[in-house]
């Protein structure tokens, strides 16, 4: 297994330390999207339609870009912020409802 694997793996790692970036950007050019780098370019989040659907009132989205986002969950917070947050208010409201218990039925039980 290993003659069978060190020619085409010594090939391919010459071919790699020598294929440097800065000498073949035809390769990058080549390989990367034309639209890299542009996800909040507007046209791209509710694009119009063209030629004869457009003529026909079709529509990519019926839905428009910000309202399909508003129903996103929040990717700012992790899951277990969340819970912790949750866990605390409701402690909050527990101990209101005592403090109201106690008001209602009077200083002691």
């Amino acid at each position: 297994m290993f003659t069978l694997f060190l020619l085409p793996l010594a090939v391919i790692g010459l071919f790699e330390a020598e294929l440097d970036p800065s000498k073949n950007k035809w390769v990058n050019a080549w390989l990367s999207h034309p639209d890299q780098g542009e996800a909040d370019v507007p046209e791209y989040r509710d694009p119009a339609v063209d030629g004869a659907d457009a003529a026909k009132g079709l529509q990519i989205s019926r839905v428009p870009f910000a309202e399909l986002v508003k129903v996103f969950p929040d990717t700012t917070h992790s899951s277990d912020a969340v819970i912790v947050k949750e866990v605390k208010e409701l402690k909050a409201q527990i101990e209101e409802l005592k403090q109201l218990l106690l008001e209602k039925n009077g200083s002691g039980f």
